[in-house]
């Protein structure tokens, strides 16, 4: 899985067996359009464009979806540096995955929210959650998970001074 940062480089992740799929994009292919028309281009995947880019943050991820290695990795680009990021889960998509507009952005994920931490975006717009994000709990194995990150976005001129990036689901094995 490819992300873009801010800087022009190119970073690669993948997924060991690939029960995963993003959802929700920032670029008018979905039935909810960005709030301010802060649209992004087609085919990128990420949100809603933010006060720093011309596209979005961009939700990715890394390791495997075993739900008992718990061993995965949830990695935030295009995101505003030094300004806070919020990982969050829950067990449904709003909209069949269309979301509806939220802040600056677009909210995609519902029911049974948990929030999985805070994390400060490095200079390069980066944040990165895991391994072991499920805790003690673990994951419901054969059960989708949705995930998205919430960002602040404090010198963006549209409606709020936050954004939200696109969702990623995984579907966890055993």
């Amino acid at each position: 899985d490819e992300y873009a940062l801010d800087t022009g480089s190119v970073g690669v992740y993948s997924l060991s067996v690939g029960h995963f799929d993003r959802f929700g994009f920032g670029d008018g292919s979905g039935s909810v359009a960005c709030p301010c028309g802060n649209t992004t281009s087609l085919g990128m995947q990420h949100g809603c464009a933010n006060s720093k880019l011309a596209w979005g943050g961009k939700l990715s991820l890394a390791g495997s979806d075993s739900a008992s290695a718990d061993d995965f990795r949830m990695i935030a680009c295009n995101l505003i540096p030094a300004n806070p990021a919020l990982l969050f889960s829950g067990l449904d998509q709003l909209d069949g995955g269309s979301g509806l507009a939220f802040g600056n952005g677009l909210r995609l994920v519902t029911s049974s929210i948990v929030r999985r931490g805070i994390r400060v975006p490095a200079g390069d717009g980066r944040a990165v959650w895991g391994p072991g994000i499920g805790g003690a709990g673990g994951w419901p194995v054969g059960t989708p998970v949705h995930f998205q990150v919430w960002y602040r976005d404090p010198s963006h001129a549209c409606v709020d001074v936050f954004n939200l990036t696109n969702g990623v689901t995984i579907l966890f094995q055993p």
